[in-house]
């Protein structure tokens, strides 16, 4: 995640946003594809997951997967690689796997641009993991224009990032994806306002200004926020904002939206002390990035998925135990990204995903299920779910025994 807002009106408008795809590097991975939007990157100030309380808006681009499209999008992406000289799996050939079985190629969609966000899964690339585990694996960038569930649902991408509430709306409306695992185990979105504002809880919002990224999880953590706090909407002053940090910056904003790793952490580097609202000390948990895939690919091919999470999972491990070269491995595999920043994010990343020394994650990817109810139930209580459901029937367990 990070705006699909518009409705797409007829198939024809749809595939252009489905399937052309961004100029390639030459990655130093020895075995996979990593593939960044564009040669030079810089680095998001914003990055959230695409949802909506005006859901029928801005999640029109969610649709059951239409096998009208695929024929298309296979076209399209071959004169696309043909055009831009690609090193996907058609330019290399078969990848072989050591002893001699072919690789199983599948392509991943991040859920925002490259960064060292997905450090852990640009490493399992980097090492061979994902070889190790009989996986040829194609990095995809994410970000506009680029929804990942709507890719993996209509047969573009195998496996997927996205938010688990974006998850739960996407289910809602008839679309047969689940989650098998997740990366953070605690959201990094958090509210943010200048120390000199005294501002430090929800409950201070009324008789202030506050940013709304319009139809972002960022949003719905701020409704339930409010709602647990019984802090009446109209005696906030609701601001709708974007990426750009300049409102708060002037002052015109006083509470500003973002994760603690990058929104909070660059109006720290701009030297604006800051009080962090967290949501999740106030009982607002969901997870902001699980990894899923379709329930075909779990029905038919468990075996893959396992062996595509066991990769994943060792390439966070190795990220975990050596921070410094993950590092060098995402900077050396895509251009234009910002050291000083990228550390930042890293540090943020690791613990929420692979927990601290005192307290590791195990195993990494872990879902509880309490969090799952907790979410599906603040979103029905937004009206934002189109339909109910199980809510067992959006992710599964089985391949973190």
């Amino acid at each position: 995640m990070k705006d699909e807002s518009k409705k797409l009106n007829s198939q024809a408008a749809r595939a252009p946003r489905l399937v052309p795809r961004a100029p390639r590097l030459v990655p130093r991975a020895p075995s996979s594809v990593l593939r960044p939007p564009s040669p030079t990157i810089r680095p998001p100030i914003s990055r959230s997951h695409t949802l909506t309380h005006s859901h029928a808006r801005t999640l029109n681009t969610l649709r059951p997967p239409s096998s009208v499209l695929r024929p298309l999008l296979a076209l399209l992406a071959s004169l696309l690689l043909a055009g831009c000289g690609g090193t996907g799996s058609q330019n290399r050939g078969a990848a072989i796997k050591p002893g001699g079985a072919q690789l199983q190629h599948v392509r991943f969609r991040m859920s925002w641009i490259p960064s060292s966000e997905y450090a852990g899964i640009i490493a399992a690339v980097h090492e061979g993991f994902y070889k190790k585990h009989g996986i040829d694996c194609e990095i995809e960038t994410g970000g506009p224009g680029f929804p990942p569930i709507q890719l993996v649902a209509d047969g573009a991408d195998q496996f997927g990032l996205a938010g688990g509430d974006t998850l739960l709306v996407a289910r809602s409306r008839g679309i047969p994806v689940q989650a098998f695992a997740t990366e953070f185990q605690t959201s990094p979105q958090v509210f943010f306002a200048r120390k000199s504002s005294g501002i430090t809880s929800p409950a201070q919002f009324p008789g202030h200004t506050v940013g709304i990224k319009v139809g972002k999880t960022a949003e719905t953590m701020y409704r339930a926020l409010i709602g647990k706090l019984h802090v009446d909407p109209k005696s906030v002053t609701e601001v709708p904002v974007t990426a750009s940090l300049q409102p708060f910056y002037a002052g015109r904003v006083d509470v500003w939206p973002g994760f603690v790793f990058d929104e909070a952490a660059d109006a720290e580097a701009h030297g604006i002390p800051i009080n962090i609202i967290d949501p999740a000390k106030y009982g607002v948990v969901l997870y902001s990035d699980v990894i899923f895939t379709t329930d075909k690919m779990i029905r038919t091919r468990p075996a893959l998925v396992r062996s595509f999470l066991a990769a994943t999972q060792e390439g966070w491990k190795w990220a975990s135990e050596h921070p410094a070269d993950a590092l060098k491995v995402v900077l050396s595999s895509y251009r234009g990204l910002d050291p000083k920043h990228e550390k930042i994010r890293l540090d943020g990343t690791l613990p929420r995903i692979v927990g601290v020394p005192a307290h590791p994650v195990k195993p990494i990817g872990r879902m509880d299920p309490a969090v799952w109810t907790k979410t599906y139930q603040m979103l029905a209580s937004q009206h934002l779910l189109k339909s109910t459901f199980p809510v067992t029937q959006a992710y599964t367990l089985q391949f973190l025994k």
